[in-house]
């Protein structure tokens, strides 16, 4: 949806600043016109998220840092902080340019330019805001007191078997509990929701269920060492060379001589090509293919470790530059929206790449009646991640909807090294189309695991404040995690909303004159 218009970046660096950010403003109107098709299936609820959606992509596909610079100059927005009200913005830095023009100028002041306004559009200010929160509310709960970001904690096993676990998670500040369907079984979901629900009302605190489902994972189904036996681990290094078997059961799939690694959905690797990237354990082995075969494709390890890594069975793998051919709602999918469908609040969709995964989730929860529950998409493929636009129209269609920032698996999709740059990309066009975002992955990993966090997880925690909610995995000191992160949220709560600095008074000394 995104067309950068290297001619109009050229002329907006030579035209005078008004006649600029008039530029960039056309620029974003018609960005909302191509997307017409699109935002006209939204329902009218969601409309308005839809246009400004496209509006900000519209700006976002332009270069405007040279405008910025001369906006902050004369003391304007840098539109900088757009994201929620994108047309209203440029509106106003439009109609303050044309009056400080005219007061220099001493003639009268123009009437500035504004947009035709069916119902459609944002209106104000802080209309974007106002749904952003409204949305929030519905997807996440209501916000909690004192802070604006709401705090998800993932239950762990012992939770189905400990009801007092839950009520310590609540008490220290947990407003949503999340239930991962990739583990464990029904019987052991349905006692920890017993275990929340019970939390909840002996507290009187609204805590909101998420069930995860499990979704096509791609994981190392069995590994086959170079005499054709199955074992639990083989140890390989950089220029090891092994075959990832297109078939997982056959064990005689792999030459003698050769690993052979079979992997949990074949139709993964309908689509492999040769320089594509095989990527286990989270990133610890990269490996490259060199040759596809009849039996599947011949990889070489490109990085690991120095000592080596051990390929294990039942290890992640992802697949960043193939088109992985699998359903995006698998049998396991639809079975838990079956048995647990009328018992949470949302459900989230894993490894969405394209808007018709998310569109068979929602027909999936039409024809099952369950068009109250929210749905949560997790952006964590680098084709996610790189259609994010059209996945966030395909989910303004359901009435309640948000996105989780997955960073571990968009780290090993996208490269570590553009993380930061691509969590910020997420949370920025989730604003956009007012979808409240949950930053995700490893947060205060150090604390909830060891009991004690770095220092640089009490900085990445703080981050959160930019989103929504903030998501904490398992752990043995998670209620102890769960207690930092409530007292940390509220202590920048003053500080920051969003990309907003709040200027409260600083707790510093005031005198500067000097020692005294």
């Amino acid at each position: 949806m995104i067309r950068r218009s290297s001619d109009l970046e050229t002329r907006l660096e030579h035209l005078p600043l008004a006649d600029a950010v008039a530029a960039i403003r056309d620029a974003a109107l018609a960005s909302a016109e191509r997307a017409a098709p699109a935002i006209d299936r939204i329902p009218q609820p969601h409309r308005a998220s839809a246009i400004n959606l496209a509006h900000y992509l519209g700006l976002r596909a332009l270069d405007v840092r040279e405008v910025q610079k001369q906006l902050a100059r004369r003391g304007l927005s840098s539109l900088g902080r757009c994201e929620a009200a994108v047309l209203p913005m440029l509106d106003a830095v439009l109609g303050n340019l044309v009056l400080l023009d005219a007061a220099a100028a001493n003639r009268p002041c123009p009437p500035a330019p504004s947009a035709q306004r069916d119902g459609g559009t944002i209106a104000g200010l802080g209309d974007g805001q106002a749904r952003l929160d409204a949305r929030s509310a519905a997807a996440l709960g209501p916000r909690p007191a004192d802070r604006a970001v709401r705090v998800m904690v993932t239950m762990p096993t012992t939770a189905a078997n400990d009801p007092v676990f839950s009520l310590q998670c609540v008490n220290a500040g947990m407003d949503l509990a999340r239930v991962n369907a990739a583990n464990d079984d029904a019987e052991v979901w349905s006692r920890m929701l017993g275990h929340v629900r019970a939390a909840s009302d002996a507290t009187g605190r609204a805590v909101s269920v998420m069930m995860d489902l499990p979704g096509p994972k791609l994981r190392v189904a069995r590994v086959i060492d170079a005499k054709r036996k199955v074992v639990e681990k083989v140890r390989v290094r950089s220029g090891d060379a092994f075959l990832v078997l297109r078939h997982s059961t056959k064990r005689k799939a792999a030459p003698k001589g050769v690993i052979g690694v079979g992997v949990t959905l074949d139709g993964a690797l309908r689509r492999i090509r040769p320089g594509d990237r095989v990527i286990f354990d989270d990133g610890k082995i990269e490996a490259c293919v060199e040759r596809v075969e009849a039996t599947g494709a011949a990889c070489v390890v490109t990085r690991a470790p120095d000592r080596g890594a051990n390929l294990r069975q039942a290890k992640g793998v992802n697949l960043p530059d193939t088109a992985i051919d699998v359903p995006a709602v698998s049998d396991d999918d639809l079975a838990v929206l079956d048995g647990f469908g009328d018992r949470v609040d949302l459900v989230a969709l894993s490894f969405a790449r394209a808007p018709d995964d998310v569109d068979a989730l929602l027909d999936a929860l039409t024809l099952r009646g369950l068009g109250h529950l929210g749905v949560l998409l997790k952006v964590e493929t680098r084709e996610g991640f790189e259609r994010l636009p059209e996945l966030l129209l395909a989910l303004l269609r359901w009435p309640v909807s948000a996105v989780m920032v997955a960073r571990g698996d968009l780290a090993v999709e996208c490269g570590f090294e553009r993380l930061a740059e691509v969590q910020e990309q997420v949370m920025w066009l989730c604003e956009a189309s007012h979808t409240p975002a949950i930053w995700a992955t490893q947060v205060l990993e150090g604390l909830a695991k060891e009991g004690r966090p770095t220092r640089a997880e009490i900085t990445d925690a703080a981050m959160g404040q930019r989103a929504e909610c903030v998501m904490l995995n398992k752990g043995p000191h998670v209620v102890d995690a769960v207690r930092v992160l409530d007292d940390l949220l509220r202590r920048m709560a003053p500080h920051q909303r969003k990309k907003t600095p709040m200027l409260r008074a600083l707790g510093v000394a005031q005198h500067t004159g000097g020692r005294r």
